[in-house]
């Protein structure tokens, strides 16, 4: 039993990064999302729905304070090496939080696609990517207005041209 468990866990953390960066693809497509992932899960190992689903939750919190501590690393870096300076910093912050806030204010577009024609879906993607255009213009008129490197506020994605999502 306990051997059952630690290779459920195990199991569980391979999965669950698949699962954390392929959510936006299940979403989009129609397919499986977080919540029948963790049934799934939990049924085949024969474990608790909602201790998974709690497991899940509480890695991807970890995984998020994660890259936000490498993100103010990387930033510290960045004005021990003379490229930023600590009032850049702040504005580089103040700008993230900003972005984050908005992101997760917008409602979930995506979580009606399936039910959505190849046009209606062509029209979604169309109004977004015109979307995404403005908020780069904006982007890019603020980190000039502040002599920032967009860079700097695009770790997350790789930037606009680094191959975050969106930009494939």
């Amino acid at each position: 039993m306990k051997k059952q468990i630690i290779m459920s866990v195990a199991a569980l953390t391979m999965l669950l990064t698949g699962a954390y960066f392929t959510n936006q693809a299940f979403a989009k497509g129609g397919g499986l999302g977080e919540g029948d992932f963790a049934n799934r899960f939990a049924s085949h190992f024969n474990l608790d729905q909602s201790e998974v689903e709690g497991f899940m939750l509480e890695e991807r919190e970890t995984f998020k304070a994660d890259r936000e501590a490498e993100f103010t690393t990387n930033l510290d870096s960045a004005i021990n090496a003379g490229d930023l300076t600590a009032e850049q910093k702040d504005l580089i912050l103040a700008k993230h939080e900003e972005l984050q806030a908005n992101h997760e204010s917008m409602p979930d577009s995506h979580e009606n696609w399936q039910d959505l024609t190849q046009e209606e879906r062509g029209t979604a993607r169309d109004l977004r990517q015109t979307d995404r255009e403005a908020e780069r213009a904006e982007l890019e008129a603020w980190a000039d207005d502040n002599g920032i490197d967009l860079k700097y506020l695009n770790q997350h994605e790789g930037g606009f041209k680094g191959g975050g999502r969106g930009n494939r």
